[in-house]
């Protein structure tokens, strides 16, 4: 399943509202990656860099209190996200429909269900928590804890097979072990109703 990715954001977008979102807009010193105007609303979408460069955290946040001073609104798509049901209600609120969201998956994804979408989380990407900083930990654990808990379980479960794919379960390759914060998260109980989602991880040989 292709990822969702900044070269196909803005069609993205273009399911849930009507206007129009251009991208890289510049605001004051920085720029913004999707903006609309009639809806005074912006998107960021967080690559790895966003949490593992402490320049790039520092940015985002005298970005945000730049945006809020001039009464725009910012949302923050973090990289591993996927747009299943519990993710779109999440993070577009109002703009949500059950109609949008169907011809998403139908036009977007070319699936008529969201369990043949791939789960949220990592799965073959190099880009794993093992390689963010601390404060790029502490954004990662909040937008989880912020969310839906399908979200919060869907990620952690992806990362629980990525571990279990290297070699003698060397799980500091994949995951910050050293933050006792991180394995608190790792270690709890998914929620398997939550789980009925693709994971590439399941399906390849150890």
């Amino acid at each position: 399943m292709t990822d969702l990715l900044p070269r196909t954001f803005n069609t993205f977008l273009g399911f849930f509202y009507k206007s129009k979102f251009e991208r890289e807009i510049k605001f004051g010193r920085f720029k913004i990656d999707f903006y609309s105007s009639e809806l005074n609303l912006a998107f960021e979408y967080d690559g790895i860099q966003h949490y593992s460069v402490i320049q790039k955290l520092d940015s985002d946040l005298r970005k945000n209190e730049l945006l809020i001073s001039e009464g725009i609104k910012l949302i923050r798509w973090p990289y591993y996200y996927m747009p299943t049901k519990d993710t779109c209600k999440h993070i577009f609120k109002d703009a949500f429909t059950e109609e949008k969201f169907k011809s998403m998956l139908s036009s977007f994804f070319n699936i008529d269900s969201e369990s043949e979408m791939t789960a949220p989380g990592f799965h073959s990407t190099s880009n794993i928590p093992a390689n963010f900083i601390d404060p790029g930990i502490k954004k990662f654990l909040k937008e989880l804890k912020s969310g839906p808990k399908s979200i919060e379980d869907q990620v952690r479960y992806s990362l629980q097979l990525y571990c279990k794919k290297r070699k003698n379960n060397n799980l500091d390759l994949v995951i910050p072990t050293y933050n006792k914060i991180f394995m608190q998260f790792y270690n709890e109980e998914n929620t398997n109703n939550n789980l009925n989602f693709y994971y590439p991880n399941l399906f390849l040989k150890k």
